[in-house]
């Protein structure tokens, strides 16, 4: 009876041994996922940043071109007055 039991001890052991590494074997491959998925979304965010900046900037040149337009027809405007008045 005690052989039976010490046979059946050892036998539940091994299993749970097993069960737990397929368990921790398991979290390993989602922690490594989640360490991946984080190493992406860094970079994700870094090239939204990038893309921000360059929209931040072409938006500024934009304004530069607008301003400078709208310069230039004043100045045609100043010009067309001067003229009339002359």
């Amino acid at each position: 009876m005690k052989l039976m039991q010490d046979e059946l001890r050892d036998e539940l052991r091994g299993e749970i041994r097993q069960l737990r590494n397929e368990m921790l074997d398991g979290f390993d491959g989602v922690y490594k996922r989640i360490e991946r998925l984080e190493m992406e979304y860094e970079a994700i965010r870094a090239g939204l940043y990038r893309l921000e900046q360059q929209v931040a900037n072409l938006n500024e040149r934009i304004d530069k071109v607008a301003l400078r337009s709208e310069l230039e027809e004043l100045k045609a405007r100043v010009a067309e007055l001067e003229r009339q008045l002359n």
